[in-house]
């Protein structure tokens, strides 16, 4: 004869053990993910050195607090007055109905 609280329990323990193992397996693709990210990253540091200088270079620029100096304000407009003239002209050229010399579009 059985005691059937010892099957019971024995059954919860296989649940257990099957969700511990699923957890398990997750947690180790995590990891080799994980690893495989940093090797990855790895691998490009060493291809990319200068790329990588001018990441650290910029970040430092903005945590040391170069993004609200007069200098970034500056360049800030530069880009902007460069990006923006060309739309601007280009958008009005299209409304007056002049041709575009450089697209030849009117």
């Amino acid at each position: 004869m059985t005691n059937p609280t010892l099957e019971i329990d024995r059954e919860e323990a296989s649940k257990k053990g099957a969700r511990q193992s699923s957890q398990v397996k997750e947690e180790v693709k995590a990891l080799v993910s994980h690893v495989r990210d940093e090797r990855l990253a790895e691998r490009y540091f060493e291809e990319n050195p200068f790329a990588v200088l001018a990441v650290a270079a910029g970040v430092g620029y903005v945590l040391g607090g170069g993004l609200l100096s007069p200098f970034s304000r500056r360049i800030a407009r530069i880009g902007m007055k460069a990006m923006v003239l060309p739309i601007a002209a280009s958008q009005l050229k299209s409304f007056s109905g002049v041709e575009d010399p450089v697209n030849n579009k009117q």
